[in-house]
């Protein structure tokens, strides 16, 4: 929707929970708003908006959850999937590290289903000749 992603703006890990998005935040907002900044000052502000976008966005769960699953950009900084984000989603969607202990065992019986069809096809062909 935006385009911009928030975690590069502020230079955090998609990880990042409220307390260090809070001083992150505090932390680069300083530098640019302080009279010892060296650099444009026009450029600073435009920082700044981008910044506050940020963290308006990023410290409100509502809305982070909201960024993180519509306007997913993939650590490389192309807007889309991800090549694993079927697997990342799988993973936060699972309630108990239990679950996430079976989650190998899912995909591999998924792989041996898969192999298991494609033999068959493979069998069917063989025997219809």
């Amino acid at each position: 929707m935006t385009g911009k992603n928030y975690y590069m703006v502020l230079g955090l890990d998609q990880s990042a929970d409220r307390e260090v998005i809070e001083a992150v935040y505090r932390t680069v907002v300083q530098k640019y708003q302080s009279d010892d900044y060296e650099g444009d000052k026009g450029d600073a502000e435009d920082r700044l908006m981008a910044i506050e976008e940020a963290y308006q966005t990023l410290s409100d769960p509502v809305k982070r959850k909201k960024y993180d699953d519509e306007e997913y950009i993939s650590p490389t900084g192309f807007k889309g999937l991800h090549p694993l984000d079927a697997m990342f989603k799988i993973y936060h969607m699972t309630s108990s590290k239990d679950q996430l202990n079976k989650l190998p065992y899912f995909f591999l019986s998924m792989l041996f289903l898969f192999l298991l069809a494609v033999s068959l096809l493979f069998l069917d062909a063989y025997l219809s000749r």
